[in-house]
């Protein structure tokens, strides 16, 4: 057999120098790709960044723009209120005939003169441009009647609706002259702008993926990066705590991205000698005849475990090197970095998660319903089963389980596959307390939550 002639040295090393040759250039070729591409990132960004700024100063003024309209409306209804509201009245229904008689019935006249009236008894402008159209549509209305009704008590009568000799100035803000107000069109068009400009932004920022944590993230989890976020209004137990929405800091932190499995429980229990594993059986599974360890449900390895009170939870928690996530952390998680209603977006939609409208009954394989996913990657936060937090209804954050014979409560997260009325108990703002002690419940399970470190 032929074997091939050893390579010489020299030509080897310029083979060599050849290999090292076009590592550099496809080196090159790659950064030089990736630089235009870097580039186009920030440019992007910086476009959204400066969307942004200028819609929130669009916002600003249209607020303020809003504010003085308002101001404007709330001096009228204070001079039209009682003792004086007569002669006012009197005064505006003089200067609306005297209006209306030099301009017929033609709409465009009517406002003009209309606005020209309010004018003459020194009403404010903006709040004259909202009334004119009001008071005219009243003078045609007059008009058509039989016999046509004075201009003066049609602009009384359209006066009177709008500002109510009775009541508080903020029922009749409310009641409607704040949709009446073209500068609250303006305004709720301009915070529409700005919200999107914000959700646009956060898109392109991507703190998750730009934290520091996130290069270590472990296996089966999510990252949510520490920050100011939006909580609330709270729905459901809301005895004992500030219903409002608020805004809470919290630091970064690890979550499972599904529920606890029943396999993975099962794992726990078999770390455990039998005598200390017996207190964390779950209710939902069964027995052998043998004593050996509890009988899974058929088919359900990939199921969230439930029928497990606080306690078990937290043990199972603690075997993981992990805890129970804060009542405050499983909302954020839930509703993402723009504050969501559900964990995917601001509408209740039907079909998108185990609730009771599927009416299976039943829980289902974690992250099977694919439209139950959070803005940072959690799934199954809406439905599939409720899952135990650490925290008490007044906010404090139990740090290891209550002793036997204590009564603590605490507060339970997300809807399940029996929970009614899933528009509420769906929402990532929902809430209730249940025993920590005893609540085996067949619909309500848990996941575990990591610290993550900041920088």
């Amino acid at each position: 057999m032929n074997q091939a002639a050893p390579m010489p040295c020299s030509l080897f090393r310029i083979e060599l120098q050849r290999s090292r040759c076009r590592g550099l250039v496809l080196l090159l070729a790659l950064l030089g790709a990736a630089l235009p591409c870097r580039a186009q990132e920030d440019s992007e960004r910086d476009a959204a960044q400066a969307r942004f700024a200028s819609a929130t100063e669009r916002e600003n003024a249209a607020r303020l723009e809003l504010w003085r309209s308002h101001n404007e409306h709330q001096a009228l209804w204070q001079r039209l209120r009682p003792p004086t509201r007569a002669d006012e009245l009197r005064a505006l229904g003089a200067a609306l005939a005297s209006a209306a008689t030099s301009a017929g019935n033609e709409r465009s006249a009517l406002e003009r003169a209309a606005a020209e009236a309010l004018a003459a008894i020194g009403i404010g402008a903006r709040a004259a441009a909202d009334l004119a159209p009001r008071l005219a549509q009243a003078l045609l209305s007059g008009q058509r009647q039989n016999p046509p009704l004075a201009p003066e008590r049609a602009g009384e009568t359209a006066l009177e609706k709008l500002y109510p000799a009775e009541g508080a100035w903020i029922d009749a803000w409310n009641g409607g002259l704040a949709a009446l107000a073209a500068a609250a069109k303006t305004y709720a068009a301009a915070r529409e702008e700005r919200l999107a400009a914000r959700k646009a932004l956060l898109a392109e920022i991507r703190p998750v993926a730009t934290h520091p944590a996130a290069r270590q993230v472990p296996d089966g989890m999510v990252l949510i990066p520490g920050g100011s976020y939006t909580l609330g209004p709270a729905k459901g137990w809301t005895t004992g705590v500030a219903a409002a929405a608020r805004t809470v800091e919290v630091k970064s932190f690890y979550l499972d991205r599904f529920e606890v499995t029943n396999a993975q429980y099962r794992e726990f229990l078999g770390s455990l000698p039998r005598r200390k594993a017996e207190p964390f059986y779950p209710s939902t599974w069964t027995f052998d005849e043998e004593g050996q360890l509890p009988k899974l449900p058929e088919g359900s390895d990939d199921h969230p475990v439930t029928g497990v009170d606080l306690v078990a939870a937290m043990a199972y928690a603690e075997w993981r090197d992990a805890r129970l996530p804060t009542e405050e952390e499983w909302e954020v998680a839930a509703a993402g970095p723009l504050a969501h209603e559900y964990p995917w977006g601001e509408a209740y939609e039907p079909g998108r998660t185990n609730s009771l409208d599927q009416l299976r009954g039943l829980s289902a394989r974690v992250g099977a319903f694919g439209g139950d996913v959070s803005g940072f990657g959690a799934f199954d936060l809406a439905g599939n089963v409720s899952e135990w937090t650490a925290s008490l209804p007044t906010g404090e954050v139990l740090r290891k389980p209550p002793g036997e014979g204590q009564v603590r409560n605490v507060i339970v997260r997300g809807g399940s596959f029996l929970s009614e009325d899933p528009r509420e108990s769906l929402s990532t703002r929902y809430r209730w307390p249940q025993p920590a002690r005893g609540t085996q419940r067949s619909d309500l399970g848990f996941r575990c939550a990591k610290n993550a470190r900041e920088r």
